[in-house]
Formats: structure tokens, sequence, C-alpha cells
């Protein structure tokens, strides 16, 4: 029986191209495609260098030309939440519109049957329905962003870099001499040239307003709210601190800062737009753990429901409207939701 055709997202990084040729080794019919989201120098190198890869694995190699679809899909998106005070992550949306959407769907209009892509993440079958857990690699396990996949769509993809170190990624990668044609992994947003202040402005604008004590004492001036995030503490310009950021007020055009770190712990924080992987809800109040932050350690946390509205009750610290806050047990990954703005 034919092993089936798999469509891989190649990068132009060792993630992807180690993907690749783990498939052609286990007998995939490996053909590979790299999806063009932005107009920029870091892409074309990318690009290229995903050519090149492709040449080397000799599979099949195409281009998805998605700029105009990801700037509608993920930055104009996440523009308008900055502009409304929150602090979205964009990775997120690629993930979820793009990469498990986009991709996905364009990989099914030319006749694949899945698509793998370099995530460091576990899939894992229980009965007729998939699970996704944590990777064995927990300095690199990218869950977190995947928590808007469902079961339609997990069937359709491959995660081979799950149960292996990134060490020994990077020495597959030497063993099969691909390593001199990957490129340097970047460190920023892909659609961000510098840093992403000077993107923000560039696209909104400049909007200044007060900086204000919770006590409504007036310490300053910010440039516009969307520069700042819930936790922050630098290029805040002001004298005697260290101030943390801990609320915007939008109405009044003010950023809210402290002194204390102790004003920005929570207890409890709404979700919207919850989603279960399972595709079904759990019977409330859900114990499991939450992290509210990529690089965050998953913190013991309940989930009710109330009215129709998620909450969840976890102590944490700079919880961050816009950002997701993702639902595990144990290390599986069971689902997510977006940190809503305070009330």
């Amino acid at each position: 029986m034919r092993k089936p055709k798999v469509l891989v997202a190649l990068s132009g990084g060792v993630d992807s191209a180690v993907t690749a040729k783990i498939l052609l080794q286990q007998g995939y019919q490996v053909e590979a495609a790299f999806m063009n989201l932005v107009q920029n120098t870091d892409f074309q190198k990318g690009e290229k260098a995903a050519q090149a890869l492709a040449e080397a694995l000799k599979i099949p190699f195409r281009v998805f030309h998605f700029e105009q679809l990801f700037f509608e899909k993920v930055i104009q998106p996440s523009l308008q939440d900055y502009r409304r005070g929150l602090t979205p992550n964009p990775c997120v949306f690629c993930n979820h519109r793009v990469k498990f959407g986009l991709f996905l769907n364009q990989a099914e209009k030319e006749g694949f049957d899945l698509i793998a892509t370099g995530h460091y993440v576990r899939k894992i079958q229980a009965g007729s329905s998939f699970q996704l857990w944590q990777a064995k690699d927990k300095t690199k396990d990218q869950s977190y962003f995947l928590w808007w996949l469902d079961q339609k769509r997990l069937p359709k993809v491959l995660f081979p870099l799950g149960s292996l170190l990134r060490s020994k990624v990077e020495s597959l990668a030497q063993q099969w001499h691909l390593q001199p044609l990957i490129r340097p992994a970047s460190q920023e947003l892909c659609f961000v040239k510098s840093k992403m202040r000077d993107f923000l402005k560039k696209e909104l604008g400049e909007n200044p307003g007060a900086i204000v004590t919770k006590a409504g004492e007036v310490l300053g001036q910010h440039r516009g709210l969307w520069f700042y995030t819930i936790g922050q503490r630098h290029d805040l310009y002001l004298s005697g601190g260290p101030f943390y950021v801990v609320g915007k007020d939008l109405k009044n055009n003010r950023l809210i800062v402290s002194l204390s770190k102790r004003d920005l712990e929570r207890d409890q924080f709404a979700l919207q737009s919850v989603h279960w992987l399972s595709g079904q809800e759990p019977i409330f109040p859900y114990r499991g753990q939450v992290k509210v932050r990529y690089q965050a350690s998953p913190k013991t946390a309940i989930i009710i429901k109330k009215e129709g509205k998620y909450f969840c009750q976890s102590e944490q610290i700079a919880v961050t409207p816009g950002q997701s806050a993702v639902i595990y047990q144990g290390e599986e990954m069971v689902g997510g939701g977006i940190i809503a703005p305070s009330i």
C-alpha cells in the first residue's frame, strides 16, 4: 500500500528541512511548498533557501503567494487589536488562519493527503479523535500557538519533530548535509523589519496621552497606548521608578502605572473565543493548568462558565488582554481562549 502524499511547509530553516527528510525516510510521497507572506528580503532569502533544500532532498517545490491574504487575516486584525488597547499574538492568528488554514486548504486542492510542519508538538490518536501534547523538548514546545486546531484538521497534519530534542534535529541536519543550505532563524515577527514599536508607529502613528497612577496622579506622557503592554517597565521614562504598566484607560487615553509589582497580580480573568480541541466542552468547573504567555510555565487553574461567559481562576501576573490563555491537562493541550479586556 502506498504511503500518503504529503506537502511539507518548507521555510528554509532547520526544522522544516529535517521534517521533510524524516518523512522521505519513512516512505511518504513528499513535496514541499514555501509560503510567501510578506514582500521583504527575509522572505526572499527564505524562498531561496527552501528551494535549495528541496533540490538537495530531490523533491518537487512550489511557492504559495499568500501576501494579500496574510495581510487580511493576520496583520490587519493584529493592528485593529492594538488600536483597541490589546496586545495580540499574531503567531496564533497565523497558525490558525494561514498555516493550518490557507496552506492546508491549498494542499487539499492540489491533491495532497496530508501536510507536515516543523512544529515541536506531539499528535496522539485516542480512539477516533486526536490530542495534542507538549513536545518532548519542553524548551521548544509550540503547543501554545496551536490551541485553535480542531478534529477536522488534526487528522490531516503531521508533526515529525514532536518526539525529538532540538539538539537531535540539528545533529540530523548535519548528518544529512543540510546545514549549509539552511538560513539562520529570525527572532522577530516575520512582518516586522526592525522593532515592533517602529512598525506600530508607521502603521498607527502616535496618540499622546497622560501616564497616571491608579489614584489618577499625572506622572508623564505616553506616545500612544498601542506602544505599551501590561507588565512593561521599560521605555516609560519616568523618574522615581521602576514603574509597571498595570492598565489602560482607553476612554480617556491614559496609561496606568504602579510602583508595586503586586498590582500586576490577578486571580481571575475573563476569556473569549474559547475553543476545545476535542470539539466538546468539558464539565465545569474544569480543573487544569493555564499558560498566559508562551514563555510562562503552566499554573493551576479552574475554568468556569457563567451566563455563557468563561472565566479563569488562576494566580497569574501581568495577565494581558489580547494574549492567549492556553489550557493544559498535564502535558496535553486541551484548548484555549483570548484574554478579554478587564471590566
